[in-house]
């Protein structure tokens, strides 16, 4: 490979097939050897110091277990990711952003551009292989790390301009990728949720989206909807496999990771 040739003091690893977006940041942690792990996606142009801002943070407070850093968009230069947390309301779990100008806590890392303490990465079981293609993973680990007691952080001194133009729906085809997407977001939440009171309100929820999307079947986000959940109860067993091997991490509650977010931030679309 040319980049092999180019930077002989880099070691180089190469699948022979491609593993996915999980599979193959797992096998990296593994191989690699220092004590932080930066993952930056191939659709990404760094802006200095983007590296030192992710890891800095975990070198200043070893409770740290990552750093998100902000996306730009390359066309229209405006943010495609910011501070991302959740909310916990009458209509269940939402996504909330904030633009924050200065580090500061963080419920989810973004795998795409963001850094992460290896030791805590293995220990975790890395990226959960359940939600191959892609998407949620870097957002369960996250919320794992933050029930176990450790801190995520928001750096928008980290920034990189994402030059993507939807690769995941070009492989896979966006009708599926938007089933995957909620199926991912379905087992996020019962992979993740222990507060019964929280996790039957959000079941309590689902048959009525399921009966409005059965409605509009027509219309492929309704569709996809459907389709989503229905995987992610064919999940059921291997997420109650993977909840069960979580327990030994489980330290702080629900209500409390919520209530630190609260009154923050706008809902995500």
């Amino acid at each position: 490979m040319q980049l092999s040739k180019e930077y002989p003091n880099i070691r180089w690893e190469f699948n022979d097939i491609n593993l996915g977006f999980d599979a193959t940041v797992n096998k990296g942690a593994s191989l690699a050897k220092g004590k932080y792990l930066v993952l930056l996606n191939n659709d990404l142009i760094p802006q200095e110091p983007l590296i030192g801002e992710l890891v800095r943070p975990m070198m200043e407070n070893e409770n740290v277990f990552g750093v998100s850093g902000k996306t730009i968009d390359w066309d229209n230069h405006e943010p495609n990711h910011l501070n991302m947390f959740a909310a916990f309301g009458d209509n269940g779990f939402q996504l909330m952003y904030e633009d924050s100008e200065n580090c500061c806590p963080t419920m989810f890392v973004q795998g795409g551009c963001g850094a992460f303490h290896r030791e805590h990465f293995l220990r975790f079981g890395g990226f959960w292989n359940g939600f191959a293609p892609g998407y949620w993973e870097d957002y369960d680990i996250s919320c794992l790390a933050m029930k176990s007691g450790l801190t995520n952080l928001y750096n928008p001194k980290a920034q990189a301009y994402h030059f993507g133009q939807g690769s995941m729906n070009r492989a896979h085809g966006s009708e599926r990728i938007l089933a995957v997407r909620e199926r991912n977001r379905l087992s996020f939440l019962w992979l993740n949720l222990t507060s019964r009171k929280l996790l039957d309100k959000e079941l309590s929820l689902l048959p009525g989206r399921i009966a409005k999307s059965l409605v509009r079947y027509s219309d492929v986000r309704k569709r996809s909807y459907i389709k989503g959940a229905l995987q992610a109860f064919g999940l059921r067993k291997s997420i109650q496999t993977e909840r069960q091997r979580r327990q030994a991490f489980w330290r702080i509650s629900d209500e409390e990771i919520f209530r630190r977010f609260v009154g923050r931030g706008t809902p995500s679309a």
